[in-house]
């Protein structure tokens, strides 16, 4: 009978493709630089699996990231041994344990050492009948007694027990059904992986474990990993993000067809690297044309440094010239690579988006999260993440959801969650939805974008179907209009082909002349080239406060709010996302720029000086002779 060692030598190239031991697991984004096309469309079954396991039926599971540390392999090999280990059971040469003697022989005292004898000691009270892989969330000496002065900047008083395996500090009140538990075990686990041996080789055998699956322990407290379903899993947010996710995968296959993916293949991790050093530095593919030429740029200054290194002058030339030559094939595939980082950006603020959200509809209202900003200040924070998982007769798939800016400004120092927001601290399913699938309606998808998973195109039509008569969708759009140019038309337009009907806000200060009951009838005229009913209203305050006012008031219908491409835009209306549960129907749309170089200043300087340029300078090119004229007329 072969011992777990023996197994372990022919499973090497197996464990590199999965996680903990399990050697590392991809981001979901990152599939579409590792697997080109297919990757893409990889990607999108998996966001919609991710939805389906919420709304209606999936395949797949979907399990909380634990913050713990260290992973601990543990079980009974094929003698029935009870045995621990650290990841280093996936080492080229293995550490298994099965007494505290070969702890100390592998490990030495101290740390780890101390961690798998407590695991070694009571982790067999859970009578385990395979292989699993945990992480490692608490012991006596990690447990704390905490009353921090203030949660979330209010002021607290209550107690609470802690543990922080790592970076997120995790905290139970002392009299709660988890907080009289955890205070009487000696370890707590959170067990993710359980392999089996088959064949001679080790492999996953499924990714989610529940409590119930194991005998009872006093000394051992398990975490229960898998994400559990809310009560209304078919909200009116879940339609939403339905509707997100039918957009942006006609979006990423038309883009995604006209990326060069095979040409890609020689540089996957320099891509990969490369998107890593950005969000390390707080961004994330913000401008993707920027991206892809200082993607060149970064590869030009890696070779660079490595030249500087050489030492004859046969080695430095030779470099140059395979410097020289990979810049001139980059430079030819700016395109492709720019395309990528689209694509990647899409999917990865959609995870994101999903992320949100799963984190509001999975609380554990017994077990608190909370990053400590400083001495006994604490912010409420997320859990580390999710990971979608099943296994197949084909093998073992897993895929990370993590939000990779929030995790690295928690674990690298680029910002807190308290910081002043960032472009990207503002990337959610409110601040950044889906940018429009059909190119702001000036062309039909390539016949290559078709339906991907027809179960989900399915389950797509079926919920839609439930409220699609009964629920309309206005499209609301505040500004001042001093007055309303080419380019606010457009994007009104952008928002408006989204919805039913549309209300435009304006100012009603004047300004440089221009008043707000001009800027009302030049929108009137707007209106009829819109092919929607269209109401104009002078806001009685401001533009922004008609706009939560008449979310307010209209809490039936679905609420679509046009901000501007700059992020103060924005941020006015922080307080739907903030309070997504009052205001579920309310998408908040940064528009991008629809007319490049339209000027509200130099369109009052031109009224006032030529009007007739001013004119065919402002107005909209569709608009009618007689139309430009009766603008021209009012503002005469």
């Amino acid at each position: 009978m072969k011992t777990f060692k023996q197994h372990h030598s022919v499973i090497l190239e197996f464990f590199d493709a999965i996680d903990g031991a399990v050697k590392h697991i991809d981001h979901l984004e990152e599939n579409i630089l590792n697997k080109g096309k297919q990757g893409v469309i990889e990607a999108i079954n998996q966001i919609e699996s991710s939805i389906s396991y919420f709304v209606d039926e999936s395949d797949y599971k979907i399990s909380t990231k634990f913050d713990g540390a260290p992973a601990i392999v543990a079980g009974v090999d094929t003698n029935n041994k009870f045995f621990v280990a650290s990841k280093s059971a996936f080492a080229k040469n293995p550490k298994i344990n099965y007494t505290e003697q070969d702890i100390i022989d592998n490990h030495g005292t101290g740390g780890l050492a101390d961690k798998l004898k407590l695991a070694l000691r009571y982790l067999p009270s859970l009578n385990l009948k395979g292989i699993y892989q945990m992480d490692y969330m608490f012991d006596p000496q990690m447990k704390e007694v905490e009353t921090p002065q203030t949660i979330d900047g209010v002021a607290n008083e209550n107690r609470f027990t802690t543990f922080t395996p790592n970076t997120i500090k995790y905290a139970v009140t002392e009299n709660s059904p988890y907080g009289d538990e955890i205070n009487k075990a000696k370890i707590g686990v959170a067990i993710h992986i359980e392999y089996m041996i088959q064949n001679g080789i080790l492999k996953v055998k499924k990714y989610t474990s529940s409590p119930e699956e194991f005998s009872p322990s006093s000394t051992v407290f398990v975490f229960n990993v898998l994400a559990n379903k809310p009560k209304n899993a078919k909200s009116s947010f879940s339609k939403l993000l339905l509707k997100d996710v039918q957009k942006k995968k006609k979006q990423v296959l038309k883009l995604a067809d006209k990326v060069d993916f095979s040409s890609l293949d020689d540089y996957t991790m320099l891509l990969k690297t490369y998107i890593n050093s950005e969000i390390r530095a707080g961004r994330f593919l913000e401008d993707t044309a920027m991206s892809s030429e200082e993607f060149v740029n970064w590869i030009s200054s890696r070779f660079t440094k490595d030249i500087e290194k050489l030492k004859s002058e046969k080695g430095k030339a030779k470099k140059t010239e395979q410097m020289r030559n990979t810049l001139s094939a980059l430079k030819k595939l700016k395109p492709s690579i720019k395309n990528a980082f689209e694509i990647t950006k899409i999917i990865a603020n959609l995870k994101n988006n999903l992320i949100k959200i799963f984190n509001e509809i999975t609380q554990n209202d017994l077990l608190g999260t909370y990053l400590e900003e400083a001495p006994s200040e604490w912010q409420t924070t997320a859990p580390e993440g999710f990971a979608l998982s099943k296994v197949t007769d084909d093998g073992a798939q897993i895929t990370k959801l993590v939000d990779r800016g929030e995790f690295s400004r928690a674990n690298f120092g680029t910002g807190k969650p308290t910081s002043p927001a960032t472009k990207e601290d503002q990337e959610s399913y409110i601040t950044n939805p889906p940018t429009r699938g059909d190119f702001y309606g000036k062309g039909r998808f390539s016949s290559k974008s078709g339906p991907i998973n027809d179960s989900f195109d399915n389950l797509y039509s079926k919920i839609m179907s439930e409220d699609e008569e009964t629920l309309s969708t206005i499209a609301l759009y505040p500004g001042g209009y001093k007055p309303p140019t080419k380019g606010h038309f457009h994007s009104f337009d952008y928002i408006l082909q989204d919805a039913d009907k549309g209300v435009i806000f304006i100012g009603k200060k004047d300004r440089d002349g221009i008043t707000a009951e001009q800027s009302k009838q030049i929108w009137e005229i707007y209106a009829k080239y819109l092919n929607k009913p269209v109401e104009v209203v002078i806001a009685n305050v401001t533009p922004v406060r008609s706009v939560y006012e008449y979310a307010d008031e209209n809490k039936d219908v679905n609420i679509i709010v046009g901000a501007g491409d700059k992020d103060d835009d924005v941020k006015r209306y922080s307080y739907f996302e903030k309070n997504i549960e009052k205001y579920p129907l309310v998408r908040v749309i940064k528009i991008p720029l629809q007319a490049e170089g339209i000027s509200g200043t130099m369109t009052r300087e031109l009224i006032a000086s030529d009007i007739d340029k001013a004119i065919e300078y402002f107005t909209p090119e569709a608009l009618s002779s007689e139309d430009k004229a009766n603008i021209k007329q009012i503002l005469s």
